[in-house]
């Protein structure tokens, strides 16, 4: 996968495995969003408020990123193909979408 370093040089991501994914998905259930949700092979996650530096850091950390035009985080497991803006609700559509975790199911686990 190719993201962008902020003075615009490309790095490459590699697929995630099992293990790295759920050690994300902890990390972001212990971040208490609003919503944990998977689309294919990604993740989203929704936040009432913006999250406190240390656990943007922490986030960061594990492999979710800040995706900007849609204002969420999300976990790119995978490498896409897309460089295009693609609204969620196609991306739900394409491959529909289930809920991992909200706030009260997420605080519960802890």
């Amino acid at each position: 996968m190719t993201s962008a370093k902020r003075d615009g040089t490309p790095t490459i991501v590699p697929p995630m495995d099992e293990g790295e994914i759920e050690n994300a998905l902890l990390v972001a259930r212990a971040a208490r969003p609003e919503l944990i949700e998977q689309t294919g092979a990604w993740y989203w996650m929704d936040f009432a408020e913006r999250p406190a530096e240390d656990v943007r850091a922490d986030l960061a950390a594990v492999g979710w990123r800040w995706g900007h035009k849609k204002r969420r985080w999300y976990l790119p497991t995978q490498r896409s193909g897309n460089k295009r803006y693609v609204p969620m609700n196609r991306i739900r559509e394409k491959y529909g979408s289930e809920e991992i975790a909200t706030a009260q199911t997420a605080t519960s686990l802890f």
